[in-house]
């Protein structure tokens, strides 16, 4: 569960008893996830074998378990921050006159389509690609950037991040 830490659950065990904490997010469900595991020592025996059970879902990754709530705000919630962008995105097509349907293809092939570049590209190497000074993809950068976008999601995943501490008693 989010935000219980290695020590809460090792309350409720024998001592010594191996206990893992493995965080997947939602996409696992399409094998497209990502997992972050840690162990306590007893547990990290165990840890090649559940890291090779996770794999099959998506890409896992060892985390400190100092970092787990952080990365349960980043990429266990990640997917629901996505969703809101993309239902932003369609949102705002609709407004512009494209119907529905057609902006909501547009979008998903958008950010499938960018989540394969980011594969191999930085988020500022996409970013440069698309936006010309004086372009579109400008303009909207600086209206954003006016309503707060950055910061908003800065603060978003703070407050998932403090949820999740809190979750752990």
């Amino acid at each position: 569960a989010a935000g219980v830490s290695i020590a809460k659950i090792s309350e409720r065990l024998p001592k010594g008893a191996a206990v893992l904490r493995v965080m997947p997010n939602v996409c696992a469900s399409v094998g497209l996830g990502s997992a972050v595991v840690t162990a306590n020592e007893p547990g990290r025996e165990m840890l090649g074998d559940v890291v090779e059970i996770f794999r099959h879902v998506g890409d896992v990754m060892e985390l400190p378990e100092r970092l787990f709530d952080a990365a349960t705000a980043l990429h266990g919630s990640g997917p629901a921050y996505v969703a809101l962008f993309a239902d932003a995105l369609i949102q705002a097509g609709v407004r512009q006159g494209i119907p529905r349907d057609v902006a909501r293809r547009l979008v998903v092939e958008t950010i499938g389509g960018t989540a394969v570049l980011l594969k191999d590209r930085s988020a500022h190497q996409v970013r440069d690609e698309v936006m010309t000074p004086g372009g579109t993809t400008a303009a909207a950068f600086v209206a954003m950037e006016k309503a707060g976008f950055v910061g908003a999601i800065h603060d978003g995943v703070e407050a998932a991040t403090e949820q999740a501490r809190g979750l752990g008693g």
